[in-house]
């Protein structure tokens, strides 16, 4: 089984220059994409992981929005066309929108399975079912504003956060079935 893993696309616009009035920067992200949906398809890969951070930029004026996600779900389902199913991972909330994913999940791409929380997902592919088990992205700030882990020094809120993402981590396990193959893909900072 071949799986193509990727993430931290970063889909959006950079400062940087701009060639015939579009910026180069979105442009070389664009082609970095159609790379990978051309070489998904060359290699016959069974199942495409983006794991998190699709998106550039979580807070966009609407038109800028709109672009972008109709610029990621046009590769999303390119890539599903050709018969290769993608799992699509929530990045973190500096990147990544929930509306934005919220759009995407509602265009009902055949083949895309988005994972916004948590769980295991069992994905059909061509050489068989895989599991995987998708932890979306978050920091360790968001797992820490709890009142009692708030005033902890850095060393010590780096050992709970490491100890809560292994308590997700065995409890993604404990949901795998051993007779399917299985991936972790994770977005963490």
């Amino acid at each position: 089984m071949k799986v193509l893993h990727s993430g931290d696309i970063h889909l959006g616009e950079l400062a940087g220059p701009v060639l015939n009035g579009k910026n180069a920067r979105m442009q070389d992200t664009l082609r970095c994409m159609e790379f990978l949906a051309e070489k998904a398809v060359e290699e016959q890969v069974d199942l495409v992981v983006v794991a998190g951070d699709l998106f550039r930029k979580s807070k966009l004026w609407a038109d800028q929005m709109l672009t972008e996600i109709l610029l990621a779900a046009g590769w999303l389902r390119r890539i599903t066309l050709a018969g290769i199913p993608v799992v699509l991972l929530f990045g973190t909330h500096n990147h990544d929108n929930v509306r934005a994913f919220q759009n995407i999940k509602e265009m009902n791409i055949p083949g895309l399975t988005i994972i916004t929380t948590p769980e295991v997902v069992t994905v059909h592919t061509q050489s068989g079912p895989i599991q995987v088990a998708g932890i979306p992205g978050f920091d360790k700030h968001q797992l820490l504003t709890d009142d009692k882990y708030r005033d902890l020094p850095p060393e010590e809120a780096n050992r709970v956060a490491s100890e809560l993402l292994g308590d997700i981590v065995l409890s993604l396990g404990a949901q795998i079935n051993q007779s399917i193959s299985s991936v972790l893909a994770a977005h963490y900072t």
